[in-house]
């Protein structure tokens, strides 16, 4: 059976989702997330597209871009490859990163566009990581420090205003779009090894024994590969309160 052709719109807006193969990991450290964002930034700006929002989760990727025709697909084959060939060579590993096709659906409005950007900055939220304000890895900061043209042209062009922005993104709402499980659900011993890797201790129980200061960054940088308050303070030994502190 032939695969359904991928739908397109005149203007060149779109969502897209980049998915890791059977929810693969796709970044293991802050090197990851930064050696992905600047091959985006590269590829986008030679492509002549624009990136409205992104945010990069631990084992997906939102994009919202626009003026994608046609590169649309070259795009995503670029960052693919060049970050797959990053990956494997780091972690010493072969075969496919990324999970087959990517996904993308249409903007064709302005009202779908501000829900579609809200959906894609909240999305640590909604998985339980941190308040989407505090997410490293997505463009919100970007975007309220009006870091470029294109990012004083969107807040203009949809909002007016930096505090109507805020106020939208605080707006309850149960956004849906094109949906991906955000959730990411590891078992314990798979939680037990990764805490070990990306921290690179011995035994996750050490945690207990590193003051607060030291042990606050490490808690975030868990916390932003999915693993549950619950599930991180069963593994480490650590109190809740602590881990919610971080």
């Amino acid at each position: 059976m032939s695969r359904k052709n991928r739908e397109l719109n005149e203007i060149g807006c779109y969502h897209i989702i980049i998915r890791g193969n059977n929810k693969q990991t796709l970044f293991y450290d802050n090197s990851d997330f930064n050696f992905f964002i600047k091959r985006m930034n590269k590829y986008t700006n030679e492509l002549n597209i624009e990136l409205y929002g992104y945010c990069l989760m631990p084992n997906h990727v939102h994009l919202l871009i626009g003026k994608a025709n046609p590169n649309l697909s070259k795009l995503v084959l670029k960052l693919c490859t060049s970050y797959a060939m990053y990956f494997n060579h780091k972690y010493e590993r072969t075969g496919h990163l990324f999970q087959g096709r990517f996904k993308s659906e249409c903007i064709n409005d302005e009202s779908y566009f501000k829900t579609v950007l809200r959906y894609i900055l909240k999305n640590p939220e909604k998985a339980n990581i941190c308040k989407y304000c505090d997410y490293k890895w997505s463009n919100f900061k970007q975007i309220l420090a009006q870091k470029s043209l294109l990012y004083k042209q969107l807040i203009i062009t949809n909002f007016c205003t930096i505090n109507s922005f805020l106020d939208f993104l605080e707006t309850n709402n149960n956004d849906k779009c094109m949906e991906y499980e955000n959730k990411i659900f590891l078992t314990d011993l798979k939680c037990f090894r990764l805490i070990k890797k990306l921290l690179k201790i011995e035994e996750p129980h050490q945690l207990v024994s590193y003051n607060l200061k030291d042990l606050q960054p490490k808690i975030r940088i868990l916390r932003n590969h999915g693993i549950s308050i619950s599930q991180l303070s069963r593994i480490t030994g650590l109190s809740k309160k602590i881990i919610l502190s971080a």
